[in-house]
């Protein structure tokens, strides 16, 4: 699935956290929103279903963002890894 422009995006706190620890501090949501959307839109998805919603993987440039696709036009963004720690997760078996 790719991306699309019209869908609204729904950062979790969770994702708002990691962002202000580990990329930059965003004053509001409306910038989380904003650096999200630039980063996802057009993008192509990878996907699994967990216990009956859809979770998507997508790679965008040096950041990993897991996001709920379950309703396409409605995105949850739930969390973010840079690339490189992403990487030593998914070797430990941690990340999907």
């Amino acid at each position: 699935m790719i991306i699309s422009y019209k869908a609204k995006f729904h950062p979790t706190t969770h994702l708002i956290d990691r962002l202000n620890e580990r990329i930059k501090w965003f004053e509001s949501i409306s910038e989380v929103i904003k650096f999200c959307k630039r980063a996802l839109v057009g993008r192509e998805t990878s996907y699994s279903i967990y216990s009956g919603t859809k979770k998507s993987k997508v790679i965008s440039d040096d950041l990993v963002f897991i996001l709920d696709t379950t309703d396409p036009w409605d995105i949850t963004i739930i969390t973010v890894y840079i690339y490189e720690e992403y990487l030593n997760q998914y070797k430990k078996g941690v990340a999907q």
